[in-house]
């Protein structure tokens, strides 16, 4: 075939940033490492270009073949296959960069009951947050995630077996400004709050 070495290296062109951002994104996912964030961004763009050289090289390759065959006819298939590779770098890295916004500006909370008593209510509230998470068995947890709305503080309250419970989750919160924490109830009315390990 001639000059299939155009082709080829289209291929890649196409294949090694799908697979390096891939790559990173799944360790983000996993571990939530800052860093990995601007590499991820670093990989986006120079992976854009790298694709618009594989459109290139791959374009070179079909004009090539054209002016010295006068068919594309035996090429077509690879060439389609070639193209697909490419363009499919586009919505991955849209759908990549989406799914990040999303984590970094959601806020979770996970509740866990360890104690030995039933929690009737657990309540959060924040700016655009009323959520309701009880009642939750002694020994289950519960999880939630929503957008925070203004500037203000995240609060829980809560009613274990008869005795009112009431707590910060968090200081400050605003739009746009995620975060990831565990609140622990435990017997007598006590409770802890702490951040929750990275990672999905």
């Amino acid at each position: 075939m001639p000059n299939d070495k155009l082709l080829k290296l289209s291929w890649y062109c196409g294949a090694v940033p799908l697979a390096v951002g891939v790559t990173v994104f799944v360790l983000w996912l996993l571990t939530h490492w800052a860093a990995l964030m601007f590499v991820g961004l670093f990989v986006i763009y120079a992976g854009m270009t790298i694709v618009l050289i594989g459109l290139g090289c791959l374009g070179a390759f079909l004009l090539r073949h054209w002016r010295l065959t006068k068919s594309w006819a035996n090429v077509l298939i690879p060439s389609l296959k070639s193209a697909s590779l490419l363009l499919v770098n586009f919505p991955v890295a849209a759908a990549i960069v989406l799914i990040v916004i999303h984590f970094e500006t959601t806020f979770f909370v996970t509740v866990t009951n360890s104690s030995s008593e039933v929690v009737d209510s657990f309540k959060l509230t924040a700016p655009g947050v009323n959520v309701e998470l009880g009642p939750l068995q002694a020994g289950r947890k519960k999880k939630t995630s929503f957008q925070i709305e203004g500037d203000g503080v995240l609060r829980f309250t809560a009613l274990q077996s008869g005795r009112n419970i009431e707590g910060t989750v968090e200081d400050y919160v605003t739009n746009g400004l995620g975060g990831n924490k565990v609140v622990e109830l435990n017997s007598g009315g006590n409770f802890r709050v702490f951040e929750k390990k990275k990672g999905i």
